[in-house]
């Protein structure tokens, strides 16, 4: 994909647009305000009040230009060589080769909330003192999403279900309140967990939604545990674009296909988008050993820096996709 730098543009005045598959609006201080994909425009557009600056994003061999007025400056640019004509001198030399993530995720922020495989950070046990000090998927999916808040829950060992006998952080029920107590902004929201939930104590969909509170839920039972999660954090970030991922093949174990079962009704539930992680990361059992390295695994179960950035690849990809559609 090509896209613009900022465009500066004239409020209520209509401009001409031709395959394009983004259209962000931003204010005099190159603020993001608010944004366009290809079905939700028409040429010619205009451009909204309070916006000083369009930022456009195309495919690379696509040809046309934004315009101003009705009618196309030049129908034979060609994107994909760079060779772009305009009337206005202030759109020269404005048009770059970059990741959408650049368009669609500056300046917004995401939260992570996982287990092992996606950990980066310590913290106390109150939110303060954070650091990262590891690299994982997240890491990856940072770099390439050019977000500018990143927060991340994440604690070796966590699972969704609560037990009486863990660390604090490793309850995501905890990280999530952790999260909310802190005043943690996020418009981008990602749960990566499940590995470590196995399959004991799941309680059912039908059980976990005739809760009618959120005190009712038992989050001692997977269920109950995600819904507790996912309707907490829709409730305190209820214009979020929140995602969840299935947990990676490992070594030793087929796939927790009951796990991933709970994951997605309760995702389906929620409108949160599911990653399936499980099916489409890469990693697969066959390929790893447990207790030593396998193809992307360096133990059978945690990804080595090759396979982080792999996952670094699915979770970015499905972000981009998802939020080039909002």
């Amino acid at each position: 994909l090509l896209h613009s730098d900022y465009i500066e543009v004239e409020e209520g005045k209509k401009y001409f647009n031709s395959n394009t598959r983004v259209i962000c609006f931003y204010d005099s201080n190159k603020t993001y305000i608010s944004g366009l994909n290809t079905n939700e425009y028409t040429n010619p557009f205009t451009i909204p009040a309070g916006v000083k600056y369009v930022r456009i994003v195309y495919n690379k061999n696509d040809t046309k230009v934004l315009c101003e007025g009705d009618s196309l400056i030049d129908p034979n640019a060609s994107f994909g060589d760079y060779k772009l004509s305009f009337n206005n001198e202030n759109f020269k030399n404005l048009i770059k080769e970059t990741s959408a993530g650049d368009v669609c995720t500056t300046g917004k922020n995401i939260l992570i909330f996982g287990d092992s495989i996606t950990a980066t950070a310590s913290m106390n046990d109150d939110g303060s003192n954070y650091k990262e000090v590891t690299t994982n998927w997240p890491t990856y999916t940072k770099q390439s999403l050019k977000v500018t808040g990143f927060k991340n829950f994440g604690r070796a060992g966590a699972t969704y279900r609560y037990r009486s006998d863990v660390e604090f952080r490793q309850s995501m029920t905890n990280q999530v309140q952790l999260a909310i107590d802190n005043n943690v902004e996020a418009d981008i929201i990602v749960f990566s967990a499940g590995t470590n939930d196995w399959e004991a104590n799941m309680g059912s969909f039908d059980s976990a939604m005739s809760k009618t509170t959120l005190d009712d839920l038992d989050i001692t039972k997977t269920y109950e545990a995600i819904r507790w999660c996912f309707w907490k954090i829709k409730e305190h970030y209820p214009n979020a674009i929140c995602f969840v991922a299935t947990p990676i093949q490992r070594a030793d174990v087929e796939p927790f296909y009951k796990i991933i079962e709970a994951i997605i009704k309760m995702a389906e539930r929620y409108n949160f988008i599911v990653i399936p992680a499980h099916s489409e990361s890469g990693i697969i059992r066959d390929f790893e050993t447990q207790g030593k390295p396998g193809r992307w695994l360096y133990d059978g179960l945690h990804p080595g820096e090759d396979g982080k950035k792999m996952m670094g690849k699915l979770y970015t990809r499905v972000i981009l996709n998802s939020l080039q559609n909002y």
